[in-house]
């Protein structure tokens, strides 16, 4: 899924799109929220080696990013990775707000609509 977004009709519009490259943390996990919607999520560790501006980083640190679908056919398909996947998602930053007991609460999630792996744990190519 390959998206412009320097096109002129995009340019100066507001936009929120993430596209992430990175492994797979631990196995995702379904779930079955109260008004019935499946879900699967998961944890993207994506290496900080290279600033947004293309300058080296010290340090070798990563991001932990938490994902989160409820495409259909994502749902099933996610579920097969494994910790070490190197996979390559397409989605949207979302703020979800919930209370809980100490009071409102908040975090941000990548929330995917097209995914795929590009590498599987044991360095094998996948299509």
């Amino acid at each position: 899924m390959a998206i412009d977004i320097t096109s002129p009709e995009r340019r100066g519009k507001h936009r929120n799109y993430v596209h992430l490259i990175g492994e797979i943390d631990a196995a995702p996990v379904p779930r079955t929220l109260r008004n019935g919607t499946h879900i699967l999520t998961w944890r993207l560790n994506v290496s900080r080696s290279i600033t947004p501006l293309g300058l080296p980083l010290d340090g070798g640190k990563i991001d932990i990013l938490d994902c989160v679908t409820a495409v259909s056919s994502l749902l099933s398909y996610a579920a097969l990775w494994v910790p070490g996947d190197v996979v390559s998602c397409h989605g949207a930053l979302r703020r979800r707000f919930w209370r809980s007991p100490a009071g409102a609460r908040s975090r941000c999630e990548v929330d995917v609509v097209a995914a795929r792996r590009l590498r599987g744990s044991d360095d094998q190519p996948s299509s």
